[in-house]
């Protein structure tokens, strides 16, 4: 569910030829960034 808009991107790339820009692999690499932080295990 948290990467539906990467996901969403790579698919509108593969299937109707969207451009990939560097804003959108910037996008991509902070939503990871920010799912990671969110999914990870609480410090104890």
């Amino acid at each position: 569910m948290y990467l539906v808009p990467p996901t969403t991107a790579v698919l509108a790339w593969l299937l109707f030829g969207e451009p990939i820009t560097w804003t959108t692999v910037a996008g991509t690499a902070l939503t990871a960034i920010g799912v990671s932080l969110v999914v990870r295990a609480p410090a104890r």
